[in-house]
């Protein structure tokens, strides 16, 4: 049951991380003379930041959750 758990959490943790750094590449862009439009290196930079913060913050608080399951 606590394998279960963990996929279950580890799929919701992961969906919205995974929308949220779609939303840099999905996002049409239409020049107009008062916006310039992000270059795809730009857009790539976000996509990987968005991923870097969102594993900072899952592995850590694996890592804790995995401890406290052992001491029990």
């Amino acid at each position: 049951m606590k394998y279960v758990l963990r996929v279950i959490t580890s799929a919701l943790y992961f969906a919205p991380v995974g929308c949220v750094s779609l939303a840099p590449m999905l996002g049409d862009c239409f020049p107009t003379p008062q916006h310039a439009c992000p270059m795809d290196a730009t857009r790539d930079h976000q996509f990987l930041m968005i991923w870097a913060v969102g594993l900072l913050i899952y592995f850590p608080l694996g890592w804790f959750l995995l401890r406290r399951e052992k001491r029990h």
